[in-house]
């Protein structure tokens, strides 16, 4: 996941501050499902 991406999702950009400099609908088309690929290869890091 991209640095912007992870930063929005916890909360530390806002989402108009996101959508004004990040967004990008090829790039985050499947954003949800990464972001749960992601949790899901973390949790299994332990």
């Amino acid at each position: 996941m991209r640095e912007s991406e992870i930063d929005f999702l916890q909360g530390r950009i806002s989402a108009s501050i996101f959508m004004r400099n990040y967004f990008n609908p090829a790039w985050i088309s499947d954003l949800k499902s990464r972001a749960l690929e992601s949790k899901t290869a973390a949790n299994n890091v332990k």
